[in-house]
C-alpha cells in the first residue's frame, strides 16, 4: 500500500512539473533493474555453487543496464531509501525463513 501511495505520489508531482513520460518509463526500468539485482543476490545464496557463474552474468548485465540507465537510477535508489527509512521508523524487522 506505501509503494502504491509513493507511486500515485511520484505520477502526481511529475504531471504537475510537466514531466515527460519516457523518462518516468526510465525511473521505472531503474526499478525492475534493482529488483533483478536484488533476486540475483539472493539466488547467491539459495542455489548450488555451479549456478554461480550465471548469476555473476547476470549481476554484471544489472550493472551494465544500471550503467546505462544512469541518473534514471536515482529513483530506484531513493525509493529504496524511503522504504528502508519506514521500516526502520516502524520497528519492522526481518524474519527468518523457517527450516
Amino acid at each position: 500500500l506505501l509503494v502504491l501511495g509513493l507511486a500515485l505520489l511520484v505520477i502526481l508531482l511529475a504531471h504537475w512539473a510537466g514531466q515527460d513520460f519516457i523518462v518516468m518509463v526510465r525511473w521505472t526500468n531503474g526499478v525492475f533493474v534493482l529488483i533483478y539485482t536484488l533476486s540475483m543476490l539472493a539466488a547467491w545464496r539459495l542455489v548450488r555453487r555451479r549456478f554461480r557463474p550465471a548469476i555473476v552474468i547476470g549481476l554484471l548485465v544489472c550493472g551494465l543496464f544500471a550503467w546505462s540507465l544512469g541518473t534514471d537510477m536515482a529513483y530506484a535508489i531513493g525509493l529504496v531509501l524511503i522504504l528502508g527509512v519506514w521500516q526502520v521508523s516502524t520497528g519492522r524487522r526481518r524474519t527468518a525463513m523457517p527450516g
